[in-house]
């Protein structure tokens, strides 16, 4: 079996998903993991497939043929790698929003040799002040050397107004 990585971009709009798992299916392909979004009216997602390597051509094709359609799908048959570390940690970093705020968290993981997974991030109203609250939820492989509380410390100095919960997720 060959090992796919598809990246899909489009408008949203129903039937998206089903016309690329429709593909995948007719080529013999499997669906192996997903994360799918819609976000500011387009649809974004990257998907993991295998399948038989004499339908590898014929796939790509067939994805390409999706671009009439609206959709964009990029394939990438590149090396899939497993991931090492420590433990996979899941982050909720919560603090008033302002520009840069994302470029500080990952410049800071990115120095740590910490490994981000998933990020979702939002910004929405504080409770009681209205004050725009900047919230986002991170899944990350930790480096050997580091555990969640050595995170979560390194986290909350970038500014007093930072919260940060971790969750270990798995010991890797």
């Amino acid at each position: 079996m060959t090992p796919m990585l598809l990246t899909i971009i489009a408008d949203d709009r129903p039937g998206i998903v089903e016309a690329v798992a429709d593909v995948i299916s007719t080529h013999q392909g499997n669906w192996l993991e997903s994360q799918l979004a819609n976000l500011a009216g387009k649809f974004a997602g990257i998907v993991r497939i295998e399948l038989p390597e004499d339908q590898v051509t014929a796939l790509s094709t067939a994805l390409a043929e999706l671009h009439s359609k609206g959709i964009k799908v990029s394939i990438d048959e590149g090396n899939q790698r497993v991931q090492g570390g420590q433990a996979r940690v899941k982050i909720t970093v919560t603090g008033s929003d302002r520009p840069g705020i994302v470029r500080e968290i990952t410049a800071l993981l990115a120095r740590q040799q910490v490994n981000v997974l998933s990020m979702n991030t939002q910004c929405e109203l504080a409770p009681m002040s209205n004050d725009h609250l900047f919230v986002a939820t991170v899944q990350v492989v930790l480096p050997d050397s580091m555990d969640e509380h050595d995170l979560a410390e390194t986290l909350e100095g970038i500014s007093t107004d930072l919260m940060v919960d971790t969750d270990v997720l798995a010991k890797l």
